[in-house]
């Protein structure tokens, strides 16, 4: 007879159970409206936000200052970087603030615009004032295309060709001659190992006409043959001419042995001989071909072997030809 009412009380239960349940769901589902509405408003009020401050005068820049150039034109560098602020991305943020200005773009179309720009520097000033900071390239030399007449260029200490070389009324930097490409204007003609031997070369060139004791010269410039090889062009001077040779040797060469070898040579009782002899110019002394080293005179047109000794007592055989290298 108690059945039925065990039966209605577990009823009982089983509804309060799922009526608790129901109304979990239900604030759970509330609490994910409010957290969705909230986070909503939060993130429209922080979009505002920051659409109002990007474009707000206070964080736009209003000014562009150029420092450190001397040859790049300050109004140039100016009227880029003006021309970039006045754009915008997707027409809804500008491009005029210290958070959004492009950097890169503006620095791609500088570097286009001049050679002499080597790097560049930016700071944002108090929010409005851009300072473009512009480190510029030195000529360290001018390079010129063998055989191309007033194909010259300016070359910074690396060998980088940054602009076109002005002309001269007396070379004023060493002069350095090679093949060139046809547009060769930011490239550099030779790889970076290679130009600093010749660095090397030029630099060591003074010490080596000094150990050859040769006086009463200088070194104007220098040629870059086929296979690396180095024509230096020595000018002699005296108070009556000014006569010009060449000095030649490869790029592998040790410098030392270099100025050994030009030492015996010089010193060469057939080479002296030769030099000696009324109208006798010297053309070039070869230094390329290990211990037999060649010279020639324009006047002469022998082919004469003549003992030199170095100063470790190998023997050099010093000889003039007049066939062409």
């Amino acid at each position: 007879m108690d059945r039925p009412k065990s039966v209605s009380i577990t009823r009982a239960n089983t509804d309060a159970r799922e009526e608790i349940k129901r109304k979990k769901r239900l604030q759970t589902r509330r609490k994910r409206v409010v957290r969705f509405y909230t986070t909503g408003i939060f993130l429209l009020l922080l979009i505002g936000g920051v659409f109002w401050g990007l474009h707000h005068e206070r964080f736009t820049i209003s000014e562009v200052k150029v420092v450190g150039n001397q040859t790049v034109s300050a109004q140039v560098v100016m009227e880029i970087a003006s021309r970039h602020l006045q754009e915008s991305y997707w027409w809804l943020i500008p491009k005029s603030t210290a958070l959004t200005y492009p950097k890169q773009a503006i620095i791609k179309d500088i570097l286009e615009t001049s050679g002499y720009v080597e790097s560049l520097n930016f700071k944002v000033n108090n929010w409005q004032e851009l300072i473009i900071e512009v480190k510029e390239r030195s000529a360290a030399y001018i390079w010129c295309a063998t055989g191309v007449e007033q194909s010259c260029f300016l070359a910074d200490s690396s060998g980088y060709l940054f602009s076109t070389a002005p002309t001269f009324s007396d070379n004023i930097m060493f002069i350095i001659n090679s093949s060139l490409p046809a547009s060769p204007l930011g490239t550099r003609p030779l790889e970076i190992a290679s130009f600093q031997r010749l660095v090397l070369a030029i630099e060591a060139m003074p010490e080596i006409l000094r150990t050859a004791k040769l006086s009463r010269v200088e070194v104007s410039e220098v040629e870059i043959l086929p296979l690396g090889d180095y024509a230096f062009h020595i000018v002699e001077r005296s108070p009556i001419s000014r006569d010009q040779w060449q000095l030649k040797w490869n790029d592998q060469q040790d410098l030392s042995v270099v100025a050994t070898y030009l030492a015996a040579v010089w010193s060469a009782a057939d080479f002296i001989d030769q030099k000696g002899q009324a109208g006798a110019k010297l053309e070039y002394i070869d230094l390329r071909f290990g211990k037999k080293i060649f010279y020639k005179f324009t006047d002469q047109f022998s082919y004469r072997p003549g003992p030199a000794n170095t100063e470790g007592g190998d023997e050099l055989v010093a000889t003039s030809s007049a066939s062409s290298l």
